[in-house]
């Protein structure tokens, strides 16, 4: 009676076991696998450089990539934008707007830190930096041929830093 149980209990180790292995290296492969993805799921990427200037800042895109994958989240269309911050903007051909989005200037960071370690206090300090790299992505479109940065600035004035036409990214 004791061999049995010895082997019951051999028996059931090694399927909760075999189990468990077969579920960790299954997982991997499944996140992995190109073929999970439609082949109209594509992310453009946008790298882009930034130079504070003394009246107008000025923006160059150093490189544009296309590449398999999804975002979750389309670019949130906006149509005001607020002081400071970048308006980016995609065209077609026709120069017909396809979607726009605003984001935060990256040549200005909040930098936080404890001045009181005891009573745990932060402060913060805005830093204007002179120069920011900085990547944007969003879902590929067919119809994206022109891409334009502008600048909201003090007095609600939208200036245009640059346009970019897309060769093939």
């Amino acid at each position: 009676m004791k061999g049995i149980k010895e082997i019951l209990f051999l028996l059931i180790l090694t399927f909760l076991t075999g189990c468990v292995i077969f579920r960790y290296t299954e997982m991997p492969n499944d996140r992995i696998d190109a073929s999970n993805y439609d082949s109209d799921d594509m992310i453009l990427f946008l790298n882009f450089e930034m130079f504070k200037g003394s009246k107008i800042d000025s923006i160059a895109l150093i490189n544009t990539q296309k590449t398999q994958g999804f975002l979750k989240m389309e670019i949130l269309p906006v149509e005001n934008i607020e002081e400071g911050q970048l308006k980016i903007s995609f065209f077609d051909e026709q120069m017909n707007q396809v979607k726009n989005t605003a984001i935060e200037d990256p040549l200005i960071k909040i930098a936080e830190y404890t001045i009181d370690n005891e009573n745990k206090v932060l402060q913060s300090q805005i830093l204007k930096l002179e120069k920011a790299e900085f990547t944007f992505r969003t879902r590929w479109d067919d119809k994206i041929k022109y891409v334009r940065v502008e600048k909201m600035l003090e007095n609600q004035r939208l200036v245009l830093l640059n346009q970019f036409e897309l060769f093939n990214p």
